[in-house]
């Protein structure tokens, strides 16, 4: 670890410039000797300009078809989008979704991804009507997933994830956890999605509440504002400048 360590800081010393994913690695760095004027932060980001008018463009016919066809009447549906991998917590997730299922009965939820613990969803969607394994989807393919959810539920790792949640007006309700990628300072706790403690019974009276009071709503268009701060346009300007 000593020898890591040293390597890594020569590996900082020796850079020329640092591109910075966000505004907190620029901290960091500058925090641990780095000079911050020859750091940029350029706010890394996905397409949400492109995801957010794909979002506006399907029709309630388009969503009332995909509704229909997975058996979901009300609008008390969860959405979780990404890889399947151990950091993601799926068990947590499933515990969760039964814990919300008994306060809302009307709860459904969706999976869309693929990995080595993608077995768990599949298992989880055939004994459970109201949860459904869509497979991969890329690009925007899974846009209309998004459409049908109301909130994102990933309580472990959170990445990019955040944008995808603001773009398509799913806010995301994640946990405390160690290793959260950079990116995870886009969320504003309490205001564009939620965080709370590492706790199955915590995280699931959290989403229950905002089920039920619909507090999601608020949390959707406060996000879907923020996500204009977070765009492709303006990352390549960050570099580029």
């Amino acid at each position: 670890n000593s020898l890591r360590n040293k390597i890594k800081l020569k590996t900082l010393y020796q850079t020329d410039w640092w591109f910075a994913y966000t505004n907190g690695v620029k901290h960091f760095l500058a925090d641990r000797g780095f000079p911050a004027n020859k750091i940029t932060a350029v706010q890394n980001a996905i397409d949400t300009i492109g995801l957010k008018k794909y979002y506006a463009d399907i029709t309630e016919t388009e969503t009332d078809v995909l509704k229909r066809k997975l058996g979901i009447s009300g609008s008390n549906v969860g959405i979780y989008c990404g890889g399947m991998y151990p950091d993601k917590h799926l068990d947590f997730i499933l515990e969760c979704c039964h814990r919300i299922k008994a306060a809302v009965p009307d709860f459904h939820m969706l999976f869309i991804g693929a990995g080595v613990e993608a077995e768990k969803v599949k298992a989880a969607a055939n004994e459970a009507e109201w949860i459904h394994y869509a497979g991969p989807k890329f690009g925007m393919d899974r846009v209309i997933y998004f459409k049908i959810a109301s909130v994102q539920i990933m309580p472990g790792l959170v990445g990019l994830s955040i944008l995808d949640s603001m773009a398509m007006e799913s806010p995301i309700i994640t946990a405390e956890h160690p290793y959260h990628s950079p990116e995870i300072e886009y969320l504003e706790n309490g205001k564009t999605g939620l965080i709370t403690k590492f706790d199955t019974a915590a995280y699931s009276e959290a989403v229950i509440d905002l089920l039920k009071t619909h507090k999601y709503l608020g949390f959707a268009e406060a996000g879907k504002l923020a996500s204009e701060r977070y765009t492709v346009e303006h990352m390549v300007s960050n570099f580029a400048g």
